[in-house]
Order: structure tokens, then C-alpha cells, then sequence
């Protein structure tokens, strides 16, 4: 895996933001949310006009239902706070099956994990 020579950069209210976005993932899904990589260039760049890419690492595989139910939250808080979240979800199984993959990889190494 390549190392991150990227600086991580998440402001504190997009940090927060995250922060509060995993706390009611978990309250109303019991725990289900690991973690949550932040990525792309609103945290490369600190660029707040852009998209918010996240990767939620969840504790088992969603179904489409449940994706849709916690994409809802999220982009229903992005409004709210004028951000366009992007949520894309990996099981923690996967995340470790496929660290070989670039997509992965990326966010591993240029992401900040809350």
C-alpha cells in the first residue's frame, strides 16, 4: 500500500459534521458504522465548494435498502448544512479483501477516518 504523502486536512466543522453523521448512523442502526473515511478534494484541497466524498465502513454488508436508508441521513444533514455529500459503503470484510485495489487504496492513503 503506498504511503500518504498527502497533508489531511478536514476543517473542524466538517469534522463535526462527520462526527455527528456516524453518532445517529449508529444510534439508529445499532453500531453498524465502523468508520467513516473522508477523501477526495474537499479534504485534499480544503476546497468547501466541492463535494463531501465519504466511505462508510460499515460492520456487515448493506443491502440496497439500507444504503438507501443511510444515504437519506446523510444527504438530508448535507442539506441542511449546504454540503453534497457522495456516501459510498464497504463492509469491513471487504475493505480488507480488496486493499489491493486502487479505489481502496486511495482512500486509505489520502483520507482522514473518523
Amino acid at each position: 500500500m503506498r504511503k500518504n504523502n498527502k497533508i489531511k486536512t478536514l476543517g473542524i466543522d466538517d469534522f463535526k459534521l462527520v462526527a455527528k453523521i456516524k453518532k445517529i448512523l449508529n444510534s439508529q442502526f445499532k453500531n453498524s458504522v465502523e468508520d467513516i473515511y473522508c477523501y477526495g478534494s474537499r479534504i485534499s484541497k480544503n476546497n468547501k465548494d466541492s463535494d463531501f466524498d465519504l466511505v462508510l465502513v460499515t460492520t456487515k454488508n448493506l443491502d440496497w435498502k439500507k444504503e438507501y436508508q443511510y444515504s437519506k441521513i446523510i444527504i438530508d444533514l448535507g442539506i441542511e448544512n449546504n454540503i453534497v455529500f457522495d456516501p459510498q459503503f464497504i463492509s469491513k470484510a471487504d475493505l480488507k479483501k480488496f486493499t489491493f485495489h486502487p479505489y481502496i487504496q486511495e482512500v486509505i492513503s489520502t483520507g482522514q477516518v473518523i
